[in-house]
Parts: C-alpha cells; structure tokens; sequence
C-alpha cells in the first residue's frame, strides 16, 4: 500500500476509533498542493470538491476525496493523483493534494496510416502485396496540454501525405465570475488527391488524380461551455463546413453535395445543444460510474440542401459487480429528420462509431441505434512503476493495468431503403450482432491497446487492434 494511501486509512481508523459520530461535522482549516510545478493552485481548486472553510460530515469528506481524484485525474494533466487529511485540532483538518504533472508541450513528427482503424489499412496494404505505402500521412504537430498552467490547450498540425490536414485549436481556461465557462474554438482544412465519393458494397469507393486534388473541406468551429457543477455542462456550439469537389465527383455521386451550385461547392451551418452528466471514474478507461448525453441540432443550407434536425443520445453505465469482475454497458443513438442527406456532411458507422466485428465495413446511413456490453476481469488491478533511466517526474512514474473481457455489440443502422438497394449496401436497415474476446492494456498518459478477436453476423472472424475505449467519444472528424 502506498505510504500516502497507508497515513489516508491510518486517519480513517483514528477518527472511527474516536466514535466520531455521523453527524459531526470537520471543518477544512487549510488546503495544501504538491507537485504542482506548473498548475496553477486555482486551477487544481476549481476541479475539487472540497472547500476550505467548509465543513463536511467524515462520510460525506471520504466521497467528496474521491471525486475530487476522479476529477483531477479526469483532467488529463497529471500521470498521478493522491489526496489525504490530517487531523489538526478537534473538529478541524488539513487536506493535502499530491500530484505528478505531465509533460505538457509536445512538438513531435507525424507518420501515420490514412484509414479507419488499423485492420482495414493492413488489409489494402496485404493485398497490394506489401507495396502500396500511399496511404500514409505525414507531417509536424504542436500539441501544448495546461498552457499557462491554467488547463488550457493550444494545438497546431501540419500534415501531408494521403490526406492533407492544417489545424488550429484553442481550449480557453476557466471563465467568468464563478469561473464556470470555457470557450472551444477549432479550424480545420483537408485537401485529398483520392477521396471517397459513395458507398457500395458496404465499402468506400474512391475517385482519384494523381495529379490534381479531388476535394477540399474547410470547417471551423466555436464551442461555449458552462459548468456550473464540476460533473454537469450546458454547451452551444456553431459549426460551418464548406467542401468543394471534382466535377467528376459531382456526376458520379449528385448527392455528394446536394447543391445546385456549379462550381461544385456545398456548405451549411449547424447549430448545436448538449448537456452532458459525467460521472464516469475515467474517461478513458471507466470501471465505476455513469454517463448521460443529449445533443440537439439544427442544420441551416448555404449551398447545400441541407435543413434537417437531428438528435444525438448517449448512455452509459459502468459497475464492479464483483471482486474483479466489471460490467459496462452503452447505449448510443441518433435521429434525423430527414435521412437524406448529403454525402459530405454524413458520418457512417465505421468511422467514429462502429460495432465491433465489422471493422471491415462502412455502413451507410443517417440514423442508428447502437449498444455495447461488456464484462471485464481484471488481470491486474493499477499498479504504478518507476521507469528507470528516466530523471523527470513526467516520465518516470507510471502505472499499468490489464482486463481480459468478453464482449457483445448489437446495432441497426437506418438507411434509406431506394439507396440501400441501389448501392447494394445490405448491412443497412438489419440487425448487426458483433461478439468476442479481448484484452487490454492500460497504461500511463492515458494509452490504451486493445486485441480482440470477434465474430460478426456474417460467421467472419478476425483479430483487431484497437488504441483507444471500446465504448469510444463523440468527437472525431470523418475526414480526419
């Protein structure tokens, strides 16, 4: 047990053996901060729930800790999170907060694959008989994490290669009087020599001009973010998407854009509610808690005949339901009001959202219900390690942890049933089953290796890799 974890329980026996009764309340006389070299203290303040001058019950001071962990951990800015209490006088203690920052300014070189996931790249490549390296991506990016000290992010991306990508992103710091708001605010440009332009087959398919480019998109983005409540937020956002194509794309898919414009150009805004209820342990990797999410939009056509209305829900329900033994569940969905929309603004299941075993495909279609469940057994729980020949604080402490899980996703993607038949995409509009076995590994700045073998609907079997939460995030960009 670690020292600071031993002193916590140590503390913990004193005040029970002390017949502390339940409704004796602890006032927080001081809250000290460790470790927190470039973190501001108000910033390590602002995401606990603990204040001092405030008085709690022991019961209530136990939970309040743990959720304060949860949140800084949550935060992403610390390899490591320890809070204990001391007692100072009679009904009066002192919090201390231990923490191990991250390293937080990343310049670093991209070389990656250009493809949905890592099977799918492995399989072109196979068949090209281990020739065809196009589809690769390259270039520099900038990532600097707690800017300022004060949460804030600063991201720049320079890359070419099969899909160009610039960006530039701003996550601002804590706002306001009650320091509760926080602005998002994203720009992104993509220009591809080889672009998708439909679905067929439950494939993508391709137009390519080695000498020209196929398309170009330009989306910028500006998120505002409240949270009143450290786990509870209200957020409105604006998007605007613009993308122009080859006129050769144009006539080969006319719902490509869905515009009357001749040069070959579609846009719209779009408008966006969401209230999120975190409660999730770790967002990355959760064994404990709950999350709740709504979105509501509204998508306004410039050059592109888009108005429909959509609703986008998720769940989640995370639990130890005994010694080792984990549940997750998950409950994904979206509705539109018009199911017909243009092929630039859609986001098919296999690209942010999939059902396992179908890695291989892309299944068209505006609208789907997806659930995920799984049960985990944890080979071993999080132990942290010292990586030795590592001087810095930011790399040489670090933890790992490893489940063995059985899996079951169920899906039904809604496609209309004219452009189902048309392009023969026959895992739209029916039940998908994906089912299997996998092992994970986690380890520190939140890095996570999937294997699993699964088996779909269709009796295909295969092994996947994954690096990221089987039961994934929203925000993923399908050109990306």
């Amino acid at each position: 047990m670690p020292f600071r974890k031993l002193i916590l329980f140590i503390n913990l026996i004193v005040f029970s053996t002390s017949c502390l009764a339940e409704t004796e309340k602890l006032k927080i006389k001081k809250i000290v901060i460790n470790g927190n070299n470039i973190t501001k203290n108000e910033t390590v303040l602002e995401h606990i729930a603990i204040k001092k001058n405030q008085v709690y019950s022991l019961e209530k001071l136990i939970k309040n800790i743990q959720t304060s962990e949860e949140n800084l951990s949550n935060l992403q800015i610390f390899n490591d999170v320890e809070i204990s209490f001391w007692y100072t006088q009679e009904d009066q203690i002192q919090i201390e907060i231990f923490l191990t920052e991250r390293w937080y300014l990343w310049p670093y070189p991209i070389f990656e694959i250009s493809e949905r996931n890592f099977n799918s790249w492995y399989r072109d490549f196979k068949e090209s008989n281990y020739e065809d390296w196009s589809k690769i991506n390259y270039g520099i990016m900038l990532d600097w994490q707690n800017f300022r000290g004060a949460n804030e992010i600063i991201k720049l991306k320079f890359r070419k290669g099969y899909k160009e990508h610039y960006n530039m992103t701003y996550v601002s710091r804590s706002l306001g009087k009650n320091k509760s708001f926080f602005v998002e605010s994203e720009i992104d440009f993509f220009r591809r020599k080889k672009t998708d332009y439909l679905i067929s087959n439950n494939q993508l398919q391709y137009l390519s001009n080695n000498n020209d480019y196929t398309s170009t998109d330009l989306i910028a983005e500006l998120k505002l973010i409240n949270k009143k409540e450290l786990r509870i937020s209200n957020s409105i956002f604006l998007k605007y998407h613009r993308c122009v194509v080859d006129n050769e794309i144009n006539m080969l898919n006319r719902m490509y854009l869905n515009s009357s414009n001749k040069n070959n150009i579609g846009s719209y805004f779009k408008l966006s509610y969401s209230f999120k209820n975190e409660q999730r342990d770790n967002i990355e990797y959760p064994l404990h808690g709950s999350l709740a999410e709504i979105t509501l939009s509204k998508n306004f056509g410039i050059e592109s005949n888009i108005n429909n209305s959509e609703i986008n829900l998720k769940l989640e329900l995370h639990k130890n339901i005994y010694d080792k033994l984990f549940f997750g569940s998950s409950l994904k969905t979206k509705i539109s009001s018009n199911n017909s929309t243009p092929y630039f603004y859609s986001l098919p299941i296999g690209f942010n959202d999939y059902i396992r075993s179908y890695e291989y495909y892309v299944i068209s279609g505006n609208e789907y219900l997806i659930s995920k469940n799984i049960f985990k057994y944890q080979i071993f729980e999080k132990t942290k390690a010292e990586i030795p020949f590592f001087n810095k604080t930011q790399f040489k402490k670090s933890h790992y942890s490893m489940y063995v899980s059985l899996f079951c996703d169920v899906g039904y993607v809604r496609e209309t049933e004219r452009l189902a038949l048309e392009q023969r995409n026959n895992l739209s509009n029916s039940i998908l089953i994906g089912r299997g076995l996998s092992i994970d590994f986690i380890t520190y700045y939140d890095k996570i290796l999937r294997i699993e073998f699964s088996v779909n609907k269709l009796g295909e079997k295969g092994i996947f890799l994954h690096f990221s939460n089987p039961f994934g995030d929203t925000k993923v960009k399908r050109k990306k």
